[in-house]
């Protein structure tokens, strides 16, 4: 009995050992996993990269096709918004609403939801103001990107 138990122990110890000493190997990886590795590290600069664009580069994404003041009070804004980039993003922002002075009198903001690379979004904005303007101008205050829902 003492025999069995004693070769159990032994058996059991060089299973550990020979487990531990192949676990410290290095495997060097194969052409294919660097590849890919790389590409994805290059993804995830790009992606990085992306989001950390300034307003003035996205607004070129964003347009403002319409602008109206209502007759009894109110401002909107109707945007059209492109995705140029190379991946699904949503796109977040302001609408400056002047008046006929280009003084501010309101904002309005909007957000596309996921556009894929190339979709367009039309949306109409209102601006929180409920008096009349007269001779309303809508300007494209602000623009972020956001990760796609």
């Amino acid at each position: 009995m003492f025999k069995n138990t004693a070769l159990a122990v032994l058996f059991a110890g060089g299973a550990v050992l020979g487990l531990t000493a192949c676990g410290s190997e290095t495997v060097p990886l194969s052409p294919t996993t660097q590849t890919q590795a790389t590409q994805a590290k290059d993804k995830s600069a790009k992606d990085a990269e992306t989001k950390a664009k300034d307003t003035p580069e996205l607004k070129k994404d964003v347009k403002v096709v319409a602008c109206k003041a209502g007759a009894h009070g109110g401002v909107s804004a109707t945007l059209e918004v492109t995705n140029s980039l190379d991946e699904a993003m949503e796109y977040l922002g302001t609408i400056a609403f002047l008046d006929g002075t280009g003084a501010k009198v309101a904002e309005g903001l909007f957000n596309t939801g996921t556009l894929q690379p190339g979709e367009k979004s039309t949306e109409e904005i209102p601006g929180d103001i409920y008096t009349v303007v007269k001779g309303a101008k809508c300007e494209v205050a602000e623009v972020k990107l956001d990760e796609p829902v």
